[in-house]
């Protein structure tokens, strides 16, 4: 098992790569997911793992009367992101491990965790998810990325060299009973290609609400009859 310090160590060491990289197809299809899933001008949002505030860069000019708060285990990703963001004055950047880090307590329209849980050791998972889930309100929008269990399996093996200091697979199985365990609910859950098939999952997650019924759709008298004679009529004419 790595140690924070490990960890730390090795994102810090990781900062030159993602500055070469960027921004790429994931994070425009990422913030897509964002603004679909309701991202206003007023929002406020936790991203967990920013990096050196990549994706923060893109989503920043849609929050400009909102508030973005982002993390990341890395001092030196955390510099990079506050030099890379200078042109922002609603973000605050914090270094810290989230694993056991109090976050500000504020009301999350939105709490990220874009390509994250994947680099979470699995004996921390639960730990993770239970310090996210007590600032969540019934408001809040937990919006998760990760790579598919079974392209992240593929690419473990076939392209060690790329690989970042934890890799293990998330699998849907396991990861709600996870969030189960916390009292959040996947609202949905879908799975897409990217650069390759069947490439990554993203899920959307509340808290567990009380159910309340409302109907979605009128009320209508269902006749078995009237539709016998409508399929009869259907092959009476395909009879000729």
């Amino acid at each position: 098992m790595k140690t924070p310090k490990e960890i730390s160590d090795f994102y810090d060491k990781y900062t030159e790569q993602q500055q070469r990289m960027w921004h790429n197809e994931r994070h425009y299809f990422l913030l897509e997911q964002l603004k679909k899933s309701g991202l206003k001008s007023n929002s406020i949002i936790l991203e967990i793992g920013c990096g050196v505030g990549t994706m923060t860069n893109l989503i920043a000019p849609y929050v400009k009367n909102g508030k973005i708060v982002s993390s990341d285990i890395s001092e030196k990703s955390i510099e990079f992101a506050r030099i890379n963001n200078k042109q922002f004055k609603n973000l605050e950047f914090i270094a810290a491990n989230s694993i056991d880090f109090t976050f500000p307590d504020l009301n999350y329209d939105f709490i990220i965790l874009f390509d994250v849980m994947e680099h979470i050791q699995a004996e921390n998972r639960n730990d993770f998810i239970h310090n996210i889930a007590k600032v969540m309100q019934n408001n809040t929008k937990l919006l998760i990325n990760v790579p598919a269990p079974h392209a992240h399996i593929h690419a473990i093996k076939n392209f060690p060299e790329q690989m970042q200091i934890v890799e293990i697979p998330v699998f849907l199985t396991e990861f709600s009973s996870i969030l189960s365990k916390n009292e959040l609910d996947i609202k949905s859950f879908f799975t897409y290609d990217m650069w390759q098939n069947d490439e990554y999952q993203f899920y959307t997650v509340e808290k567990i609400k009380p159910y309340v019924f409302s109907k979605t759709i009128p009320d209508r008298k269902f006749n078995p009859q009237s539709i016998d004679k409508r399929i009869n009529r259907k092959i009476s004419k395909l009879k000729g």
